[in-house]
């Protein structure tokens, strides 16, 4: 029996790169759920969970009726788009998958949510999820960090992510081993990261523009820079579980 020292071990690249995400938001988003028996918790998990349980309750081909409906209902023609996945953290891509569709479609969203108030009283399931939903997506902040999550992704997350999932062509071309080049690879994340944290670089960067944007539209100044310090946090807390993760 050979002493667990003597083995080589490593961990899976793409769970590591997870975390970076997950830990963020958990820690300074806050997790999804309820506080208690009548209250959900309110933070953009919730709110993006909020929009997946929607559609969760109605068939594909009702889902379809009330897109185009809403849609109508705010000037639009446009046909509904395939379901967003459920956003939870563990599974890879689907919380950053479900930001952008939410952002993407935030108006009909809204309406739709009306539209099922409406619709069904108020001691139903399907009233209460679009009511809190509802009540989520009108908190300024909560779109704000939702922007922060779409932000996340397109700057640092998808890109990389979508790199360790390759195949080293010189050895197979198997997807996913590509470790022969994750020294340079870690150096590069970690550099894309410490250049969005450092001296918030973050307020400077062009993939940071619309975020920026969506800071500026808040409604206080005290809300403006408690957003700006939660980035700089969050992107203290994605170094950190990147450096941990990766050097193991």
């Amino acid at each position: 029996c050979i002493p667990s020292e003597g083995y080589l071990m490593s961990f899976c690249t793409l769970h590591c790169l997870q975390l970076t995400l997950a830990n963020a938001i958990l820690t300074v988003l806050g997790k999804g759920g309820k506080k208690n028996e009548k209250e959900y918790c309110c933070t953009a998990l919730q709110m993006l969970h909020g929009v997946y349980n929607l559609q969760k309750h109605h068939e594909s081909s009702e889902w379809k009726q009330i897109w185009v409906w809403a849609a109508e209902q705010i000037g639009k023609r446009t046909s509904a788009p395939k379901k967003v996945p459920a956003p939870i953290l563990t599974r890879w891509w689907t919380v950053c998958v479900s930001a952008a569709f939410v952002l993407d479609n935030w108006d009909i969203l809204l309406a739709i949510c009306h539209g099922v108030i409406q619709k069904h009283n108020t001691t139903s399931a399907l009233n209460q999820i679009a009511s809190a939903t509802q009540a989520l997506m009108k908190t300024d902040v909560i779109k704000c960090d939702v922007e922060l999550i779409h932000t996340y992704n397109s700057f640092f997350f998808n890109r990389n992510f979508e790199w360790l999932q390759r195949g080293d062509e010189d050895i197979g071309n198997t997807a996913g081993f590509m470790s022969r080049h994750l020294p340079v690879r870690y150096f590069l994340m970690h550099t894309e990261l410490s250049e969005a944290y450092d001296m918030e670089g973050w307020k400077r960067m062009d993939s940071f523009g619309a975020y920026r944007s969506s800071i500026a539209e808040l409604s206080t100044e005290n809300t403006r820079l408690l957003q700006d310090k939660k980035t700089t946090l969050f992107f203290m807390l994605a170094i950190s579980t990147l450096v941990l993760t990766f050097r193991r």
